[in-house]
């Protein structure tokens, strides 16, 4: 085909174009199609060499043939696809070449399968157990540049793993069922490995002359030979472990393994039992942890030992009964040694055995349980592997204190089922845990690999982990071939993102939440919105079951919660204030600082806002200062009122008195004077009434309940009536409606009092009228009384030297109102109150 032509997939076939010339060069119509669609649309094209491979609907796989310009169409269905009898092409959704022969093929209903463009047939892939996506109809397929092919549908995206089964299996050539003890000697670059269960000797693979060496027990070879663990010591002994056979050791002169002859014949039962574990302390001492007889010591010579087993009577001695399968040796020369049961430590200097670290690790709630392995690193901290509790780190402090750290599930690990952990050179810990998992001690990131990402079949139980210096790693008769520096590459970040994808508040998410957003901040919400939803996640393409979250609510929380797995974080019953969430994600142990951060406040009641507080301080002071004003002036009105009391006295009741007080001295030093005598009597007597009215003019003036108007109109009434009745005078009391309830104050009632009191008086005395009325009135806060009479009236301009008039008027000046006074002579006289009130 002419590098100058465009083909295009149209309606009928392909379309050439002409780029040169920029015209239609020709069309290739589908001819060959021979099912009901004839000349079917080409939608897409894959191109292999000079083919082009088209996806037509319903019509197979069509090829254009860009040599020859022709078509070929292949796999047509042959029966009825619904019965599911026919391995043809039907309808594709997607296709991708895989190489020469083969076609990946998403088939519309069928999901991924294999086409064979040789015999035309369609091979369905075998899933696995974990999924069904193969079978997903409508899937679209491709491929990156990694070599990872890619599945879409609308339910999802999936890539293919390439990391699976990366392992390869140990070809140990000897009969075994499974690979339990290893061991790499590398001053001879020879590789131990024990077998067990139908196994008669120890295999070895020679690396510098590529070959394998089979040691096979001195005496009785008949015998099964299950190897459990393998160890060099500082003289290059390579001492073997053996289930129910004892300790072992290899005569590489005689290509043998020799039974370690004990240097008693008393413990014939431990020495006959199994070995789980074998170390050298730093004395050269060989410690022996056996399967049901506590734990053997040898000393550096191999010519005696020590036997040492749990006493229930005595707290100082060994800890556990069975499977002693740990045994190290930390920087102050203690003994540490785990059994099914727990663990203990043994001071060699006491001779003594010492539960007080597990009895420490019991009250953080680290409780006892099977102690598979015990590893000091270099940092002279202890490591445990604790089956049901986790990886526990154990680290002696300067002051003797013990520092203790708990790994489970949040920490990287898959489970709680420890078992074997070893280190490598590299001081990394290796560990059995349904998997083989990596943990850096130093900076804390580990790496899970299992079944899906390199591992041929799962670890678990008693299979154990070993790893040579150049980073090659057994486990369970496999290998990673430089596992090690995988470990460090895929221990890389595969995270591209850490998003805040909903946050709810009262279990209402935010509509208008962007979860892109590293800072946000959400608008002030009322106080009894306080219940936070924060929904989180990572963006992760690879082992996503190791992304661990932290996170924690600034201005609540000071400190990160415990790591997790869990993808939301909850806030409840939230106090009023203001808050920053801060969520960060760990990949494999490693923390990568993305604080997606989202701030917000709660705003406080109003009640206990500072204005409210503020207002309601100012009222309570301006109440408090108000109180105490009306207190201060009632004060100055009692005094007042007993100074104006006591002026009263003192000038109505104390010059009276006084003038009795005279004309009674008088009377008793010239009673001969009998003229003067009834006159000064007589005197006595209307002083004595003048005083009486006096009291009763005060003491009606001080009494509250005489405030009402009523019962001034009452009292000017009886003091009226009495005057006016000799005189034969016709008196009136004129109130107007709704004037009876007004109250008035004493000062007021009393002035008001006496000024229509003078009024009357003056009348009864001067006026000779033979009609009088008083009238009161109020409009508009406004009262009056008018005092008139029809007597005989005066005149008015002159200036008249009775005290009454100018009493009246300066008493209505005294409470504010003003007194006129009106005579005609010969038609009488009125006397005018007017006063505000209120």
């Amino acid at each position: 085909m002419d590098k100058n032509r465009l083909l295009l997939g149209v309606e009928r076939g392909v379309l050439s174009f002409d780029k040169r010339r920029n015209r239609l060069h020709k069309i290739h119509p589908n001819t060959e199609a021979t099912f009901s669609h004839s000349e079917p649309t080409v939608y897409r094209f894959r191109q292999e060499g000079n083919y082009l491979w088209g996806l037509c609907w319903i019509s197979g796989l069509p090829r254009f043939d860009m040599t020859t310009e022709t078509w070929r169409n292949f796999g047509y269905p042959q029966s009825d696809k619904s019965k599911g009898n026919t391995s043809k092409v039907w309808a594709v959704s997607d296709f991708m070449v895989k190489n020469e022969n083969e076609l990946w093929v998403c088939d519309w209903d069928w999901g991924l399968a294999v086409f064979n463009k040789s015999s035309e047939r369609l091979v369905p892939l075998k899933q696995s157990p974990n999924g069904d996506v193969l079978k997903k109809p409508k899937l679209n397929i491709f491929q990156l540049s990694d070599g990872a092919i890619w599945l879409s549908c609308k339910e999802g995206l999936w890539r293919q793993n390439l990391r699976a089964k990366q392992f390869r299996e140990l070809d140990i050539p000897f009969p075994h069922t499974w690979v339990m003890g290893m061991l790499h000697d590398e001053e001879t670059e020879e590789y131990y490995f024990g077998m067990f269960q139908d196994s008669y000797g120890l295999a070895c693979w020679d690396a510098r002359a590529q070959q394998w060496i089979f040691y096979r027990p001195e005496t009785n070879r008949q015998e099964m030979f299950n190897t459990t663990d393998i160890f060099k010591d500082s003289r290059g002994v390579l001492w073997v472990g053996v289930s129910r056979r004892g300790l072992w050791y290899v005569d590489k002169q005689s290509k043998t393994l020799k039974q370690f002859i004990p240097p008693d014949k008393n413990h014939p039962e431990q020495w006959g039992n199994t070995i789980f574990k074998i170390f050298e302390d730093s004395q050269h001492n060989l410690w022996l942890g056996t399967g049901k007889f506590g734990v053997i010591r040898l000393n550096s010579d191999r010519t005696k030992a020590d036997y040492f087993m749990n006493n229930p009577a005595d707290d100082n001695s060994l800890y556990g009964k069975t499977r002693f399968f740990a045994i190290a040796e930390d920087h102050r020369g203690r003994i540490w040694i785990g059994s099914r049961t727990g663990f203990c430590t043994y001071d060699p200097q006491t001779g003594k055995f010492s539960r007080e670290i597990p009895r420490r690790l019991q009250k953080i709630g680290v409780r006892d349980g099977d102690v598979y392995s015990i590893v000091r690193d270099t940092t002279n901290a202890m490591w445990l592997t604790i089956e049901g509790q986790g990886l526990v780190k154990v680290k002696e402090q300067a002051d003797g204190e013990f520092a203790f750290k708990v790994y489970q599930t949040d920490g990287g690990l898959k489970d709680l089922m420890l078992r074997f952990m070893t280190a490598d050179k590299q001081g990394n810990f290796w560990i059995v845990n349904n998997g083989l998992l990596y943990f850096n001690p130093y900076n804390e990131s580990f790496m899970l690999t299992d079944e899906r990402n390199g591992l041929l079949e799962n670890l678990e139980g008693d299979d154990r982990i070993m790893v040579d210096r150049y980073g090659n790693v057994f486990c369970g008769g496999q290998v990673g071939i430089g596992w090690l520096n995988e470990v460090e590459r895929y221990s890389r970040s595969s995270i591209s993102n850490l998003i805040i994808e909903t946050v709810s508040i009262n279990s209402r998410a935010v509509t208008d939440w962007n979860p892109y957003a590293e800072r946000a901040a959400l608008p002030t919400v009322m106080y009894d919105r306080n219940n936070f939803t924060f929904s989180y996640t990572a963006i992760c393409f690879e082992d996503y079951d190791q992304v661990r979250y932290r996170y924690k609510l600034e201005g609540l929380e000071k400190d990160w919660n415990p790591p997790t797995t869990l993808l939301e974080a909850r806030y409840t019953n939230l106090k009023p204030g203001k808050y920053r969430f801060v969520v960060d994600a760990a990949y494999k142990g490693n923390w990568l600082g993305y604080h997606r951060t989202v701030e917000f406040e709660i705003s406080q009641v109003f009640w206990k806002t500072g204005w409210f507080l503020s207002f309601v301080l100012l009222t309570v002071v301006g109440i408090g200062l108000t109180i105490h004003r009306i207190r201060r002036e009632q004060e100055e009105k009692r005094k007042r009122i007993r100074l104006k009391i006591a002026s009263d006295l003192h000038d109505d009741v104390g010059s009276t008195l006084s003038s009795i007080s005279i004309m009674s001295d008088l009377l008793q030093s010239r009673p001969e004077e009998s003229a003067n005598s009834e006159e000064m009597l007589r005197k006595i007597g209307s002083d004595a009434r003048n005083l009486l009215d006096s009291m009763d003019d005060i003491i009606w003036s001080v009494n509250p309940q005489n405030d009402s108007f009523q019962n001034i109109i009452v009292r000017i009434r009886e003091y009226a009536i009495p005057l006016f009745e000799p005189l034969d005078v016709k008196f009136s009391v004129v109130v107007s409606a709704g004037i009876l309830s007004l109250q008035l104050p004493m000062e007021m009632r009393r002035n008001l009092f006496l000024i229509a009191k003078e009024a009357i008086n003056n009348t009864a005395k001067y006026s000779g009228c033979t009609e009088a009325s008083i009238e009161f009135s109020y409009a508009r806060s406004i009262l009056k009384m008018t005092v008139a009479d029809n007597g005989r009236g005066f005149d008015a301009s002159k200036d008249h030297a009775r005290n009454g008039l100018r009493n009246m008027k300066f008493r209505g000046e005294k409470i504010g109102g003003k007194v006129t006074i009106r005579s005609t002579i010969g038609k009488g006289t009125t006397v005018t109150l007017v006063l505000r009130v209120g």
